[in-house]
C-alpha cells in the first residue's frame, strides 16, 4: 500500500513541475506595436527621447532588421540612467541573445557611473532587464518598476 502512495506522490510532482516548466517565461503573442502604443501613454516614457535603429546598435550591438520589432527610449542628457526598451525577437532561443546584450549594457552603464555618479548607480542597480518568452524589457531610471509592471500587464 505504501508504495501506491509513493507512485502517487511521486506522479503528482512531476506533473506539477512539468505545468512550472511549460508556463515558465511564457509570454502572450502581442504585436510590438500594441506595446508601443499602450507604453507611450506613459508621459514618463515620452518625455524620453524615442530612439531609432542606429541608437539601438550604439548601444545594445543589435540590428533592427533581426529583429520582429522594438521600443526604444533613452533620455536625451548622457548624465540620466532613463531608459525604457521592449524588443520582441524571432523567438525566445533569439530573446536569450537579445537579453545578453541588455545585461551587458547594464553592466557598461554601471562601470560608466561608477564613484562618481552615486543617484544613478543606485537606480541602476534597480533596473529591470528580463527576458518572457519573445520579448526582452531594459527599464532603468526612477520609473523603471512602474514601467516593468506596466509591460508584464500587457503580455500575461
Amino acid at each position: 500500500m505504501k508504495i501506491k502512495w509513493v507512485k502517487a506522490g511521486t506522479l503528482m510532482f512531476l506533473a506539477a513541475y512539468l505545468v512550472f516548466l511549460c508556463t515558465r517565461g511564457w509570454a502572450k503573442d502581442v504585436p510590438i506595436e500594441e506595446i508601443a502604443s499602450k507604453m507611450e501613454q506613459d508621459k514618463t516614457i515620452t518625455s524620453l527621447e524615442k530612439c531609432g535603429a542606429r541608437q539601438l546598435r550604439r548601444f545594445y550591438g543589435l540590428e533592427a532588421g533581426n529583429l520582429e520589432g522594438y521600443v526604444f527610449y533613452k533620455a536625451e542628457s548622457p548624465m540620466s540612467v532613463d531608459e525604457f526598451l521592449v524588443v520582441k525577437a524571432e523567438s525566445p532561443k533569439e530573446a536569450e541573445d537579445v537579453l545578453d546584450s541588455a545585461e551587458k549594457h547594464l553592466e557598461e552603464q554601471k562601470k560608466s557611473f561608477e564613484g562618481y555618479g552615486v543617484s544613478q548607480t543606485a537606480l541602476l542597480t534597480e533596473a529591470a532587464v528580463e527576458s518572457r518568452g519573445s520579448y526582452v524589457l531594459y527599464a532603468s531610471g526612477s520609473h523603471a518598476q512602474q514601467w516593468r509592471k506596466e509591460f508584464l500587464e500587457l503580455i500575461k
